[in-house]
């Protein structure tokens, strides 16, 4: 971009080579995304988590993998220990009270 042009918008065009710029641009710089407690939401605040381990199980399972399925508990708990809690401290930063209210009353 030229240090000559106005940043004061985002860009709607779609382009395989800035697409991730722009994206990261409309978090940092436009405030980012609300704190979203519906839909998938309302029931765990993880839900790509619990889905990748439904799934990460059900393969170990239809492959008859023993191995698969008990490799899922040492994963789980680096997602937990590395990602998770991470994610979690952040969100307490970002959102507050806000985000403290739905950790107590939706479970991961």
């Amino acid at each position: 971009m030229n240090n000559n042009e106005n940043t004061d918008y985002v860009s709607t065009d779609i382009n395989i080579d800035h697409t991730p710029s722009v994206a990261l641009y409309s978090l940092l710089v436009i405030g980012g995304a609300p704190l979203v407690t519906d839909g998938i939401f309302r029931f765990s605040r993880n839900p790509m988590y619990v889905a990748l381990t439904l799934l990460y199980s059900g393969i170990g399972a239809w492959v008859n993998s023993l191995w698969i399925v008990l490799c899922l508990a040492p994963v789980l708990v680096v997602m937990h220990q590395g990602v998770i809690r991470r994610e979690e401290r952040y969100l307490e930063d970002k959102f507050g009270d806000e985000y403290l209210g739905y950790k107590f009353e939706v479970g991961r």
